[in-house]
């Protein structure tokens, strides 16, 4: 794949370290853990490893981020 994810104005940026403190917030919205993989209330560990998903799903081509 070349470049991010696009539309329009609207760019995806990649997924960083700074993105744990994000799923450690997003754990906590019920509805969040429905619709994606990152489970409800997760552990520091868990937030870590949705984090290097998101960035390795799309590289490999089997995901988007979720």
């Amino acid at each position: 794949m070349t470049g991010p994810p696009a539309h329009g104005s609207v760019v995806l940026r990649e997924f960083t370290d700074a993105d744990v403190r994000l799923a450690l917030e997003l754990g906590e919205d019920p509805y969040i853990p429905l619709i994606g993989s990152l489970p409800a209330h997760p552990t520091l560990q868990q937030a870590e490893e949705w984090v290097r998903r998101q960035r390795s799903g799309r590289a490999e081509g089997r995901a988007f981020p979720s």
